[in-house]
């Protein structure tokens, strides 16, 4: 179950500050601005703003998860300068579009003198496993398309399509456009070559996805991405001289530091600082966010303490950066800040759509604008999310796209400069990984598994999941969750490990199993309580009790002491029931009271034989 259903039935407001952060985040944060049917993506840079304020972004439709019939690419338009309130699709008959069996991905966007936007996004040909990248033009000065061209044609291998993007767009100092592939083929850069033709620059060899793009006012083109990213992930940089010389890659981080793409939640997301230094952002495998900047001796880090997200994104004004989380804790839209000469901030989150009231829950990506070399207002951070599940009437597992600003301080010696020297020599290249393992060829790879601070004992574990989910999930101290499972070998449990999160601040919780009544937890078979420890499993002793292979059991958690149980579950795996929200239980009932159920399953918890 996620928590913010809990919170909201109760009227509860939680707030979760990073840990040992004190300051507030900078700036102030507008609320969210429904804008339409669409997504938003992490490594992408997809809004920008005119010389005369007014916002665009570029989006995809492609009408929710297992459904590509149609796909489509909005320009949508903000109705009013400044912050916007409203937004509507401009030249809509013409956006590009795709037809089943085709879907599309993608849409980075840059703005350049001229008021004309220039966009990169790929069709994935789900017949032929093939995937095309493509290059498109949007004039803001009178609200219409360009022509497409195609940039290059490569093997799909699953890619191409929502959270696996393969295709990033840049403008250099004279506003001409350099787009980066980053694939099962390799990374390459691909620049015109006029008569609508692309030249290639090799750059990688490696499987890679989601290439994260900027130049500097040097002329110094900086690249981030994903490599291996369903096998032995790593965060891989190089950079462009502006004589048109690519450096070798460099490893910014990788081993576990660095989340698979099994989630479709990792970035990174790339920017540049004052000195005209590369900033890099990405999650390690606990959904924490991990910063890393590029000096004269490489790489050091600059890590927020445990804030946890999903498809974030950087911000960087002169030496202050700004994280926007996909959403939080809570899965509310947020961000966390560093100002110059301090730590990072709490956590400050975005307020919902004026018309939302109570509960909103918005499970996807932040795309945050940046490109200080044509859009230089820098008082404003204008950023994307979106929910990829809608909980609205007639959109019910859609993608909806929402719109936040925050509002930054007017620096006292104005906007920052657009990059200053770059670092002074490049470290020694990084030895290249040997080639990445294919992924499965049919099938989403499974979510990844992170390796618990202590391993459990599958080997006298009887049922339940001893896998970390992918999901951080909570309840409020008092609340029972039961969590449905199947005994895959018969005997006597002994024990329920349970692995809470680092977040979990509860100091106590108990753990029972429940026999199974008509697909509903039942009586209570055994329970035992311990101390809680996050960031690991917890062993809880129970007075033995037999389980039957075949048999459907639930394994369930209450937090009884002070703080907030934080644990791992699975999104939409198996079913799971909450007691009522009027019970404030402080061990678990010897009959089970079904308030409310969910599809939160299986939790990390398994019962093991002595």
């Amino acid at each position: 179950m996620r928590l913010p259903r809990v919170l909201a039935a109760l009227g509860v407001l939680v707030l979760f500050p990073v840990a040992t952060a004190t300051a507030d985040p900078v700036g102030t944060a507008s609320p969210l601005v429904s804008v339409g049917p669409g997504v938003s993506e992490n490594s992408q840079r997809q809004v920008v703003r005119t010389a005369g304020g007014v916002v665009y972004i570029a989006a995809v439709d492609d009408d929710g998860y297992g459904d590509h019939t149609p796909a489509e690419l909005h320009m949508y338009r903000a109705t009013t300068a400044g912050i916007p309130t409203a937004f509507a699709s401009a030249d809509e008959a013409d956006d590009p579009r795709v037809d089943d069996p085709f879907d599309m991905s993608g849409g980075d966007a840059r703005i350049d003198a001229d008021g004309v936007i220039h966009l990169t996004y790929a069709v994935a040909d789900l017949a032929d496993a093939s995937v095309t990248v493509r290059y498109q033009t949007f004039d803001t000065r009178d609200d219409q398309w360009g022509p497409a061209q195609d940039v290059a044609k490569l093997d799909r291998d699953d890619d191409g399509v929502r959270g696996r993007v393969i295709s990033a767009l840049a403008l250099d100092p004279a506003g001409k456009p350099l787009v980066v592939t980053a694939s099962t083929g390799g990374v390459s850069a691909w620049a015109p070559a006029g008569d609508g033709t692309w030249s290639r620059d090799a750059i990688a060899a490696d499987h890679a996805l989601h290439p994260s793009l900027a130049f500097d006012a040097s002329g110094r083109a900086l690249l981030a991405w994903l490599s291996s990213p369903y096998d032995d992930a790593s965060i891989r940089y190089a950079s462009r001289a502006p004589d048109g010389t690519w450096s070798q890659s460099e490893v910014v981080a990788d081993g576990a530091d660095v989340l698979t793409n099994s989630t479709s939640d990792q970035g990174p997301s790339l920017a540049f600082d004052g000195d005209a230094r590369p900033v890099v952002l990405w999650l390690d495998r606990k959904d924490d966010v991990r910063v890393a900047v590029r000096g004269d001796a490489g790489w050091t880090r600059d890590d927020p303490p445990s804030v946890y997200s999903h498809s974030p994104a950087i911000y960087v004004r002169g030496d202050e950066r700004l994280a926007f989380l996909g959403h939080d804790l809570l899965v509310h839209p947020a961000y966390v800040s560093r100002v110059v000469g301090g730590d990072w901030s709490s956590i400050g989150e975005f307020a919902p759509p004026k018309d939302v009231l109570g509960f909103y829950a918005y499970d996807g990506s932040a795309s945050a604008r940046f490109d200080p070399l044509f859009d230089a207002d820098c008082t404003v951070v204008d950023v994307a999310f979106f929910s990829e599940y809608s909980l609205q009437l007639g959109r019910i597992g859609k993608p909806d796209l929402y719109y936040g600003a925050v509002t930054l301080p007017k620096p006292a010696d104005g906007c920052p400069t657009t990059g200053g020297t770059p670092p002074a020599q490049e470290p020694p290249p990084a030895q290249e990984p040997p080639p990445a393992q294919e992924p499965p060829p049919a099938q989403e790879p499974p979510p990844a598994q992170e390796p618990p601070p202590s391993d459990p004992t599958p080997a006298t574990s009887l049922l339940g999941e001893d896998a970390i989910g992918p999901q951080v999930d909570a309840n409020r101290s008092g609340m029972a969750e039961a969590f449905q499972t199947t005994a895959s070998t018969t005997g006597k449990v002994s024990s329920i490990s349970v692995y809470l999160d680092s977040n979990s601040t509860g100091d106590r919780f108990a753990v029972g199993l429940y026999a199974d009544a008509d697909g509903h937890p039942g009586s209570l078979l055994t329970q035992g309580a311990a101390d809680a420890k996050p960031d690991g499993w917890n062993a809880v002793a129970v007075p033995d009790t037999a389980v039957t292979a075949g048999e459907r059991y639930w394994i369930a958690l209450l937090g009884t002491g002070s703080g907030q149980i934080a644990f791992r579950d699975q999104p939409a795996g198996c079913r799971s029931e909450t007691t009522p929200d009027a019970l404030d239980l402080d061990t678990l009932p010897a009959t089970w009271t079904t308030g409310s159920d969910w599809d939160d399953c299986p939790l990390s918890a398994y019962g093991a034989s002595a």
